[in-house]
C-alpha cells in the first residue's frame, strides 16, 4: 500500500531583498502519542551548511512536541517543547545554531509527541551556504 504524501512549502530567506520558495513533497511519516518518535538524521550546522527543521500538524488537532538535538558523541543534548495548532506548519531556521551548536556535524533531531490528539510530520532541509541549494532530509 502506498503511503500518502504531505506537501509543504518552505520559505527560505536568502537575502534581505528576496525569498526563495521551495515546494517539498514529503512522505507522510508522522508521529502521535501512541507511536515512536521521528528522527531527522545527519544534519549539520557549519560554515558550509545550515539546517532548517520543518514541522506540520497533519490531522486538524493540536499537539505538543518535544524536540531533542543530539550530537554524534551523545555528550551534548538540547531540548525544547513546542505546541502546534491544528494544521499548523512551522519552520525553524538554523535549528542547531538556535540551540548554540555551531560547527556541528552528523547530528540527530528527535521529534516526540508529548500531548494532544494530533499527529506531526517533520523534515530537515540542509541549505548549502554558498549556493543556497537545499538537501531534503526526511524524518524516519
Amino acid at each position: 500500500m502506498e503511503r500518502p504524501f504531505a506537501s509543504i512549502v518552505e520559505l527560505d530567506p536568502v537575502s534581505e531583498d528576496r525569498t526563495v520558495t521551495r515546494a517539498v513533497r514529503s512522505p507522510a511519516e508522522s508521529a502521535s502519542r501512541d507511536t515512536r518518535a521521528l528522527q531527522v538524521l545527519q544534519v549539520e550546522e557549519s560554515s558550509r551548511f545550515r539546517t532548517n527543521l520543518g514541522l506540520a500538524e497533519v490531522t486538524g488537532n493540536p499537539v505538543t512536541v518535544q524536540l531533542s538535538i543530539n550530537t554524534p558523541d551523545s555528550k551534548t543534548s538540547a531540548f525544547t517543547e513546542l505546541t502546534l495548532a491544528p494544521n499548523e506548519f512551522r519552520q525553524l531556521p538554523s535549528i542547531l545554531r538556535a540551540f548554540g551548536m555551531t560547527d556541528t556535524f552528523n547530528s540527530r533531531i528527535t521529534v516526540r509527541v508529548l500531548d494532544g490528539a494530533g499527529r506531526v510530520t517533520a523534515y530537515g532541509s540542509m541549505i548549502d551556504m554558498q549556493t543556497n541549494d537545499p538537501t531534503y532530509v526526511p524524518a524516519q
